[in-house]
């Protein structure tokens, strides 16, 4: 558990309010009863709080330490330890939240998501420039941020449509529409 920038919380008031408002904005969105892929669900909270909410959850993350942390303190859900770009599949959605920043080849990545829909949400480049030196001691750094167009491009070239834009202006974590904020979160449909 060395990486700082994940949440290591063990209950949704341990967890910066931004990452628990796009989890509870996903919950929103997703059709009932759904089979879902957390893509880098790190500790497992988001994962948790899909699952409480009455859908079928699996969370994928990279480190087995957050796979471990998971099934301890957010059990229910079904944690895999894998990498993001490994296939997984079908899903009915999929979430990707703050996750294709960290990824070398985020393209491949998504072109192995299957599922019709997809969450995904990402830095924004013209509100939250990136400084590779913010990230260097990460154990998974930022690569790089994406402008909104930029992350439409990302999405559209990995096969998905963006069918809704929304934001969060800062880190306390409301989510509106548009994308005037340090993060932006899209709905897309695969192609």
């Amino acid at each position: 558990m060395s990486d700082q920038t994940r949440q290591w919380g063990k209950s949704l008031d341990e967890i910066r309010p931004d990452h628990v408002a796009r989890y509870r904005f996903a919950a929103s969105k997703i059709k009932p009863k759904s089979f879902i892929l957390d893509i880098a669900c790190g500790c497992g909270y988001g994962s948790k709080l899909l699952h409480d909410q009455g859908f079928n959850v699996y969370g994928v993350d990279i480190d087995e330490g957050a796979i471990q942390f998971a099934r301890t303190h957010h059990n229910g859900p079904h944690f895999i330890q894998g990498e993001a770009s490994d296939t997984y599949g079908p899903f009915d959605a999929i979430v990707s939240f703050e996750t294709l920043e960290h990824l070398k080849n985020p393209l491949e990545a998504l072109k192995n998501f299957e599922s019709p829909i997809l969450w995904a949400s990402v830095p924004n480049q013209d509100k939250y420039p990136f400084n590779p030196e913010k990230f260097k001691d990460d154990d998974y750094p930022h690569q790089r941020h994406y402008t909104p167009s930029e992350f439409e491009q990302l999405l559209v070239a990995g096969g998905f449509e963006v069918f809704e834009r929304y934001c969060q202006k800062d880190k306390i974590g409301e989510i509106t529409k548009g994308t005037d904020g340090i993060f932006i979160i899209y709905g897309c449909r695969q192609v």
